[in-house]
């Protein structure tokens, strides 16, 4: 039904003091493009800017046109920003040598890639991981994030109350269960003669229908809540940060904390959320603000 409970979620992985570095590789040439560095650049994009031909290769004499062209002028760079000469370019591109660029050569290069950001992310003591189309090099906080995340999305699982539960028992209405004891407060899920009910806390109650009654709450903040969750990726940081500061507003400061916890991932200097979970930056790494 649920996950095991994550106090304060991630305060106290976090609080440790561990570093992150995160470490983006996207494809975001600009148009025209002037300067591209190589670790930068899409397959799409060069392909369509240089296979003058439509065969899915590009030949040497092909580069050459486009690249010294000139009406468009461009050049690509080294990582250290220096623009490399026409025959420099296309040898890096062309990773096997056989005198043509194709997508055997950029899935080489991605490899390569990958392969030089996983050694580099290892040797600062941190995890790396591809998620949506992002490199991460993760602290052991992010990390425990991340894989309970992701852990989370596999099994169909919303986070609420510190917790990750079945989505639907975040489809019921927050309700007021009343019993003998009291009453009580959650999201309702009615199943044949009894009632689920996942309250505040991130604990799950079960009643016998005959023994309650029930009052649904349909201008709860609970609800737009759940509402809101069911379509918000975890990569979705402009998202979570919208629907954290909704919950920090409404109170529910658990939810608050889960999503601004997401957002770490993958903006480790993201300063409402820093200064929401009690933490600042140290270096790459995360300490307990001074109070």
């Amino acid at each position: 039904m649920a996950s095991k409970l994550v106090p304060a979620f991630v305060l106290a992985g976090l609080a440790l003091g561990t570093g992150v570095a995160i470490w983006w590789v996207t494809q975001r040439p600009a148009e025209p493009i002037q300067q591209v560095q190589t670790e930068d650049y899409n397959p799409t994009k060069f392909f369509a800017m240089f296979d003058a031909d439509g065969d899915k290769q590009v030949s040497r004499d092909e580069f050459r046109a486009r690249y010294e062209s000139a009406d468009q002028p461009m050049r690509f760079t080294d990582l250290a920003g220096t623009p490399l000469d026409t025959a420099m370019a296309f040898d890096l591109w062309d990773k096997d040598n056989n005198g043509v660029i194709d997508d055997v050569d950029f899935g080489q290069h991605i490899d390569r890639s990958w392969e030089k950001f996983r050694d580099a992310t290892a040797a600062s003591g941190l995890t790396p991981k591809e998620y949506a189309g992002r490199w991460l090099a993760l602290n052991g906080g992010q990390l425990l994030v991340h894989d309970r995340e992701v852990g989370a999305r596999n099994r169909g699982e919303l986070p609420f109350g510190g917790a990750y539960f079945d989505q639907k028992y975040l489809q019921g209405a927050w309700s007021r269960v009343t019993d003998a004891r009291g009453s009580h407060e959650g999201f309702l899920l009615d199943e044949g003669e009894k009632h689920w009910l996942l309250m505040t806390q991130g604990t799950l109650r079960v009643f016998s229908k005959g023994a309650v009654s029930v009052l649904a709450l349909p201008d709860a903040p609970q609800n737009q809540y759940a509402r809101e969750i069911g379509k918000t990726l975890f990569e979705d940081t402009a998202g979570n940060l919208a629907l954290a500061r909704r919950c920090r507003d409404w109170g529910m400061r658990r939810e608050a904390e889960m999503l601004y916890g997401r957002v770490l991932v993958f903006e480790r200097d993201q300063a409402e959320a820093l200064e929401f979970m009690g933490l600042r930056l140290q270096g790459n790494e995360y300490v307990k603000r001074e109070s």
